[in-house]
């Protein structure tokens, strides 16, 4: 039994670079990639030219990178939520529960101004009057015959700007005057 004849791997390898050059750079089959855990392929694989994104592409995300915030800032907010939990956890928070709910408030609070040093605001909805042309997100219409206009009557999530930008749309619930049918 004669096996047919195999053709080199260089030269297979250049006849499917070929094939795919007749194509624009985002659409091309890159070749498989070479690593620790793999065959090497063809020696002249590293001179393949590698596809760039288009124009059209979106960006992939960017990682998450734990220096983002200043580390004063990071310790500070992470001691007051530390601080909350334990006031509502910790002893005594059975035995004076209004006292350890101002506590918490606090040590939100300040969590909170720490966020807005760095540059990260947080804005809640409730009792606006809404537009449709406004940046949220709506998640449901209620009739209300208590309102008169379009208003928030609560907000699921805040809106989140960090530096000016928006990293998170609001989520709210609005209310509509209900209308008289005739």
């Amino acid at each position: 039994m004669n096996a047919p004849p195999r053709r080199r791997e260089g030269a297979s390898s250049l006849l499917a670079w070929t094939r795919q050059r007749r194509f624009p750079a985002e659409f091309r089959i890159l070749p498989p990639a070479v690593g620790p855990d793999t065959v090497a392929g063809p020696a002249h694989a590293a001179t393949l030219p590698v596809a760039a994104p288009g124009p059209t592409a979106p960006a992939p995300p960017a990682p998450l990178v734990p220096d983002d915030l200043p580390d004063d800032v990071m310790a500070g907010l992470v001691t007051e939520i530390w601080r909350a939990r334990n006031r509502v956890d910790g002893p005594g928070a059975e035995e004076d529960p209004p006292r350890a709910v101002r506590w918490v408030n606090r040590h939100l609070g300040a969590a909170a101004d720490r966020l807005a040093d760095a540059g990260i605001e947080v804005e809640g909805h409730d009792g606006l009057r809404f537009d449709v042309g406004m940046d949220l997100h709506v998640l449901a219409y209620q009739d209300d015959p208590d309102v008169v206009e379009e208003t928030v009557v609560e907000t699921i999530r805040p809106s989140v700007r960090r530096a000016g930008r928006v990293i998170q749309m609001g989520e709210v619930i609005v209310a509509v005057p209900e209308t008289k049918e005739t």
